[in-house]
């Protein structure tokens, strides 16, 4: 076994917990460092929130967030303004359901535990409010960091194939990513670039209509992911939301600060 070979198995079978394996990941930021990353700001104005009501809000039958407790910190989600706007538009009362930001942060937060739904009401566990500190900024974003690619399940909700084998060498994706977008990068031509040969096999066979390209699906499993994370930033003149042929991007400051990698490890 060659040692490049060595260094990538070691990178999949990596405990995300280990501080020092071949990926690491800083728990020394500010909430300043990923003011950027809109599910981080989401997390904290969803269990803020929580916090603020005692600990712990209660569910619908359903199992959601009520609609009075969505009002409460909807003008305070990170989102674009028009889909703030065609929320309010589309929807004489709003839901859970229908603010899709807020529904990853709690589902994501159920993945972290950092909130738990218990007794028809969804608490904030002791490791939540442990990390809602100012003073474990860091930590926080780790933790997250962890919940979201590694025990969220990337596919959730998503109208595709699921292709696992993407998130599991995700540590993989990201040391080839950080060799290759250091500056603007466009999506066309990228899977080849930044998965490993098996998982982008597995892409390509599951491209099952003719709405399925490699950009679209790339995007969906990896480059969204980490847009939300704050760790990819978008060509503001040639990003365009509904084309990805034409979308490019880059590491983030963010990036820097958080992720490296040891290769002599």
């Amino acid at each position: 076994m060659i040692p490049l070979q060595q260094f990538i198995n070691s990178l999949i079978q990596q405990d995300w917990a280990q501080k020092d394996g071949p990926m690491r990941l800083s728990g020394k930021l500010t909430i300043a460092d990923y003011a950027h990353a809109p599910l981080a700001t989401n997390m904290r104005v969803f269990m803020r929130q929580i916090e603020a009501e005692g600990g712990s809000t209660a569910a619908t039958a359903t199992g959601n967030l009520k609609r009075d407790f969505v009002e409460r910190v909807f003008e305070e989600l990170d989102m674009p303004a028009l889909w703030r706007e065609t929320i309010r538009h589309l929807n004489k009362v709003i839901n859970e359901t229908d603010v899709s930001v807020l529904h990853l942060a709690r589902v994501v937060a159920d993945c972290g535990g950092f909130v738990v739904k218990r007794k028809n009401h969804f608490v904030l566990t002791a490791k939540g409010k442990k990390l809602l500190a100012d003073t474990n900024a860091g930590e926080f974003y780790r933790a997250l960091f962890v919940a979201y690619l590694r025990n969220f399940n990337l596919a959730y909700d998503l109208r595709r194939q699921d292709v696992p084998s993407i998130q599991q060498t995700m540590p993989a994706i990201l040391w080839r990513m950080d060799a290759v977008m250091k500056d603007w990068t466009p999506i066309k031509g990228l899977a080849p670039e930044i998965l490993l040969p098996i998982p982008f096999l597995h892409l390509r066979d599951a491209m099952i209509t003719p709405y399925d390209t490699e950009e679209s699906m790339l995007s969906d499993y990896v480059i969204r992911p980490l847009f939300n994370l704050g760790l990819l930033e978008a060509d503001p003149v040639n990003h365009k939301y509904l084309d990805m042929e034409q979308a490019q991007f880059r590491t983030s400051r963010l990036w820097r600060r958080f992720l490296w990698f040891d290769l002599q490890t």
